[in-house]
C-alpha cells in the first residue's frame, strides 16, 4: 500500500508522524511517497529509502507518484489530503486503485466535494467526532466514515509537576518556518508575548523547528521580556518530551485557521498530563470545554485573568487531562488504521 502525501518532514512534522505510524500499522510491504517542501527534509536518503520513505523533489513529485503507482501491486492508495490537487486526484483516479483519505483538516464545502471525485474511495479517516458529523450532513455513510483521533509522540504520562501559581511555565510547540509580522500574530505569538510582559508570573518557552526568529525576537526585546522567553532547538525527542513534563501549561493563541483542527503540541502536551489553554478558533476548544482540561479564550481579546489560576483549579484539569488522553496514543490510533482497511487479497 502506498501513503501519499504532497509533503513530508520526518522527525518535525507532524502529520508526517501519522504517515509513518500508519506505515508500520499496514505491514513492510507498505510506503510512504511524498515531497520535500520544507524543515531540511532529505531527497530519497538511504536512511529513509530503508524504512520505505521515498522523498522526491517538489517539482517532480506527481511525475514519480505516477511512477509508483504503477509500479505498485498492491491495489490501495492511503492519501493523506490536506487540500483539493486536481492533478492528484486525476493521477490516482487513473491509477484504478481503491483510496482511503486522511482528513486532516475540518472538511468544508469543497473539501469535501473534491473528496467524492475519487472514483473508487473507500473509507475516510478524520480527526474528531465533529468531523464525521459534517461528512454524514453531506452525504456520506456512517460506515464509510472512520474516526482516528490524533496521536501523540509520547506515551501516557500523568503530570507529576507540582503546580506553584507565583512561577508557571507556558510552552508553546507549534513553531512555524514563516517569521514575519503577519505570521507571528496570527499564531498568537505575539500575544503570548504580551502576557508574559503583563504577568510577572509566567515564563513562556518556545520550540523551534528552524532558525527563522528574527521578527520574533525583535518583539520580545521592545517588551524587555527576554528573560522570560526562552527560544529552545531540541536535539532529541528525549529533550522534546522533558520540556513537555517541565511546563505547567500547554498554550495555543490561535487567531484564526490556519492549520489542521487539532494541535499535536496539545495532544502532546495532554498525553504528559498538562492542561491546555487555547483560543476558541479550532475545534478541538470544544474537547476542551467538554472535558474541562483547561481554559478556552477569545482570540486577541482583552488580557484577563487567564493565568491567576489556584492550585485546586489546576489540579482539577490534570486529572480530566489524565483520563482523556487515552484515545490519543499511538497505539490506539495504529490499531484504527489498521482494523479499518480491507485486507482481502493481501
Amino acid at each position: 500500500m502506498i501513503i501519499i502525501n504532497d509533503f513530508f518532514a520526518r522527525n518535525v512534522e507532524a502529520v508526517s508522524y501519522q504517515m509513518e505510524l500508519c506505515l508500520k500499522a499496514i505491514g513492510e510491504d507498505s510506503k510512504i511517497v511524498g515531497a520535500k517542501t520544507f524543515f531540511n527534509q532529505k531527497i530519497l536518503s538511504q536512511e529513509d529509502i530503508k524504512d520505505n520513505i521515498y522523498i522526491y523533489p517538489f517539482k517532480s513529485f506527481y511525475k514519480n507518484l505516477k511512477l509508483e503507482l504503477s509500479s505498485s501491486t498492491d491495489n490501495r492508495v492511503f492519501i493523506f489530503e490536506e487540500e483539493p490537487s486536481k492533478e492528484k486526484l486525476d493521477i490516482i483516479n487513473e491509477s484504478n486503485k481503491d483510496v482511503y483519505i486522511f482528513m486532516y483538516r475540518q472538511p468544508f464545502k469543497g473539501y469535501i466535494e473534491y473528496i467524492k471525485k475519487y472514483k473508487r474511495l473507500k473509507k475516510v479517516f478524520v480527526e474528531m467526532d465533529s468531523h464525521k458529523q459534517i461528512l454524514l450532513e453531506n452525504g456520506f455513510k456512517n460506515e464509510d466514515i472512520v474516526v482516528a483521533y490524533t496521536p501523540s509522540r509520547f506515551e501516557k504520562s500523568r503530570n507529576k509537576k507540582k503546580f506553584n501559581p507565583n512561577k508557571i511555565t507556558l510552552l508553546f510547540a507549534s513553531w512555524n518556518n514563516d517569521d514575519k509580522i503577519d505570521t507571528c500574530y496570527i499564531r498568537g505569538l505575539f500575544w503570548l508575548v504580551d502576557c508574559v510582559e503583563k504577568y510577572k508570573n509566567i515564563e513562556l518557552r518556545i520550540i523551534l523547528r528552524d532558525n527563522n526568529t528574527k521578527v520574533f525576537k525583535e518583539y520580545v526585546k521592545a517588551k524587555n521580556v527576554n528573560n522570560r522567553v526562552k527560544l529552545l532547538k531540541i536535539k532529541n525527542m528525549h529533550e522534546l518530551k522533558n520540556e513537555f513534563d517541565n511546563a505547567d501549561l500547554v498554550v495555543y493563541f490561535l487567531l484564526m485557521q490556519i492549520i489542521k483542527d487539532v494541535p499535536n503540541s496539545l495532544i502532546d502536551g495532554i498525553m504528559r498530563g498538562k492542561p491546555v489553554i487555547m483560543t476558541d478558533v479550532l475545534s478541538f476548544s470544544n474537547e476542551v470545554k467538554r472535558h474541562n482540561l483547561g481554559i478556552v479564550i477569545k482570540p486577541n481579546g482583552a488580557l484577563s485573568d487567564y493565568f491567576k489560576m489556584d492550585i485546586k483549579q489546576y489540579n482539577t484539569f490534570s486529572k480530566n487531562v489524565s483520563k482523556y488522553a487515552d484515545k490519543h496514543s499511538p497505539k490506539n490510533f495504529a490499531k484504527t488504521i489498521r482494523d479499518n482497511l480491507i485486507w482481502k487479497e493481501y
